[in-house]
């Protein structure tokens, strides 16, 4: 059971640190492209 709950929350994370990474990059994509220093 407890190595359930500990897998779960383990690919949340990966998932969300992820999603957080990826909109991270695409805004730093986004920041050049405007020619910004």
């Amino acid at each position: 059971m407890l190595n359930a709950i500990v897998l779960t929350a383990f690919c949340v994370g990966i998932i969300m640190g992820g999603w957080m990474a990826d909109s991270c990059w695409r805004r730093c994509i986004s920041v050049q492209k405007d020619g910004a220093p």
